[in-house]
């Protein structure tokens, strides 16, 4: 039957295994490479993995820093602050745009336009307009997913019921209430949702911002050592990436179970 409810423990049972499966695959692939060409590094081993992050772990001689540290730092801090104002600004905007006519007429379409544009293909033009610093990258992140999430919140506040405005307006409440006490509280948990859905998306268009235009930061370090032919190294960045954003999407996941337990219990 569609959607019958499954074990937790079984649900573990069949992660793990797939997980085991994978790593196994990777393994023998890495394996049937070496055994045609010992050097290779296009499909590194586990021991290649382990050079690869001891060396981009070591204090650099020129630049008085681990790679890696410094690269982290200046890609979260990037990553923080264009996807935080993103976020504040397409909730502000959504909320009021599904209650206002006045502002969904001056704003709707204008949002759905830059939801259609590929933020990757205008970088430069961002680039010539803001230079190179923080706002590049703040500007790129914005632009690739601040019109979804804006038009996200749009359409949950639409959704939320007329009956339920009506009843906060009948028993007293101000306009003011019924959007923070009704709106807000049943559209926040599914836009915690919608910020993990865009958080992958946010990464990509950051990631493409580094490669053109950085010269510190996961994109940039990416491309330099590709260019090398140093996959040992590359692989350590991407499952760097990967492990970053399972942290994020628990966090987010954490915080909207704690922060709005009834929608958890109502559903998913």
């Amino acid at each position: 039957m569609i959607r019958t409810p499954m074990p937790a423990g079984r649900k573990r049972i069949i992660t793990v295994v797939t997980v085991i499966l994978a790593i196994a695959g990777y393994t023998w692939w890495s394996h049937e490479r070496h055994v045609e060409n010992p050097k290779d590094r296009m499909v590194p081993s586990w021991s290649q993995m382990v050079e690869g992050f001891e060396r981009v772990s070591r204090v650099d001689e020129d630049d008085h820093a681990r790679w890696i540290v410094a690269d982290a730092k200046a890609t979260a801090q990037r990553l923080v602050i264009g996807l935080a104002a993103s976020v504040a600004l397409a909730f502000v905007l959504g909320i009021l745009m599904g209650c206002f006519h006045a502002v969904e007429a001056a704003c709707l379409w204008w949002v759905s336009a830059l939801a259609k544009v590929p933020p990757t293909s205008v970088i430069v033009v961002i680039f010539m307009a803001v230079g190179t610093g923080m706002e590049l990258y703040a500007v790129v992140i914005a632009v690739g997913v601040m019109p979804i999430l804006t038009e996200s919140v749009f359409l949950l506040v639409r959704d939320v019921p007329d009956e339920m405005l009506w009843k906060a307006e009948t028993l007293g409440a101000s306009r003011t209430e019924v959007v923070w006490n009704v709106i807000t509280r049943m559209v926040a948990p599914k836009f915690v949702d919608n910020v993990r859905l865009q958080f992958g998306p946010a990464m990509v268009y950051l990631i493409a911002a580094e490669l053109l235009c950085a010269y510190v930061g996961f994109g940039y370090r990416i491309n330099k050592f590709a260019r090398q032919t140093h996959m040992d190294v590359v692989f350590v960045y991407v499952l760097a990436l990967g492990l970053f954003g399972f942290a994020v999407n628990w966090l987010l996941t954490e915080f909207r179970n704690r922060a709005f337990p009834w929608y958890q219990k109502g559903g998913r």
